[in-house]
């Protein structure tokens, strides 16, 4: 059986031309994600430069014989409109029998069926949201907490595609993303495997944070120095928890750590995975004096009600965040993350590595 979903992705942006790739099959093909940007004069792109649809695919196995029946009995099921739509809420509501409705309702189909296509919602909206977040945390892309926004209801099909049926549908709630991305066959193969990894990767928490507190920025500058405080305590924390969860004699997920700027001093005691120009080198004095600064910051923001800093000593903070973050990542094995730290602090570690 073959299902397939049409997704929108609000701040994400493929390069297309040739040479470069768009599509992705994961788990020995199962699940397959074709990227296609939206000209900007389609409705769908509206309030957005970086605008991209998600074309989803999955494959299932075969439903059980009462599912198939039903299946079969919504063959004709069709996506209502305007005035249609209201009726088919109506007649949703008020008990008529789901074979006798013009527009077929999922909430209106027997529980087993209602199981059924949650379940296969779920393997559709979990796999893009997590592929779309490992994109952005492989290339350091920003955008808001949920990635994707589901544009079109689910499809199924099946003869292998050749003919698609919509199942019966429901209303949804939205999701939300902004990248830029070009893929050579290197960089869709490292993607592909990075989904399928044996650790069942997501995205860090503490990226997430720090993509939220980079988006509050200029909108609530108090929220956003609070939530990169927070990611850059739960990464270090994470990499101690991960190579030595016993480093300082106290169980880090439930006792009180010692200060962030303590940790981050400490993590070259750690038995680490990688090394920086052959070294296991500290993050620099300067990245952890901005981070001192801003916990002090977050104190004075937290307890006291201080005023919010203004943007240019946020976004110097923020930046020296990033940097920490990175090099938190790097540590845990993903060495591409180097590459993503600012110029300054590359130039720093070089320096600290041949001084």
């Amino acid at each position: 059986m073959l299902f397939r979903r049409r997704f929108l992705i609000p701040q994400l942006r493929f390069n297309d031309s040739a040479n470069f790739f768009t599509a992705f099959a994961l788990n020995d093909g199962r699940l397959s994600l074709e990227f296609s940007t939206i000209p900007p004069e389609e409705p769908a792109a509206a309030g957005s430069t970086h605008s991209s649809w998600a074309d989803v695919t999955l494959y299932v196995r075969e439903p059980k014989s009462e599912i198939a029946a039903m299946l079969d009995r919504v063959r004709a099921n069709s996506l209502p409109e305007g005035e249609q739509m209201v009726n088919a809420l109506i007649a949703s509501k008020t008990g008529v029998p789901w074979d006798q409705q013009a527009h077929v309702m999922l909430e209106s189909m027997p529980p087993q069926f209602l199981d059924y296509a949650r379940s296969i919602e779920r393997r559709f909206g979990d796999g893009v949201e997590r592929f779309v977040g490992l994109l952005r945390w492989r290339y350091a892309q920003w955008g808001p907490p949920k990635a994707i926004k589901s544009a079109l209801p689910l499809q199924w099909s099946d003869d292998n595609g050749k003919s698609w049926n919509y199942m019966p549908f429901t209303l949804h709630s939205t999701l939300r993303g902004d990248v830029t991305l070009a893929f050579d066959a290197a960089r869709r193969d490292e993607i592909v495997a990075l989904f399928e990894d044996g650790r069942e990767l997501f995205e860090p928490v503490y990226r997430e944070l720090l993509r939220e507190a980079n988006q509050l920025e200029d909108t609530s500058r108090r929220s956003s120095l609070i939530l990169a405080v927070a990611a850059a305590e739960i990464a270090i924390k994470t990499l101690f928890q991960d190579l030595k969860s016993d480093f300082y004699g106290i169980d880090l997920l439930r006792e009180a750590a010692p200060p962030a700027t303590t940790m981050f001093a400490d993590l070259t005691k750690l038995p680490l995975p990688a090394t920086i120009h052959g070294q296991y080198l500290p993050p620099p004095s300067r990245l952890l004096e901005e981070l001192q600064r801003a916990i002090s910051a977050r104190n004075g923001l937290a307890h006291v009600g201080a005023e919010p800093l203004d943007r240019d000593s946020l976004i110097v903070k923020m930046n020296a965040i990033r940097d920490l973050i990175l090099i938190v990542d790097h540590y845990r094995g993903f060495t591409w993350t180097l590459d993503q730290l600012t110029q300054a602090t590359k130039d720093d570690l070089a320096a600290m590595a041949y001084e």
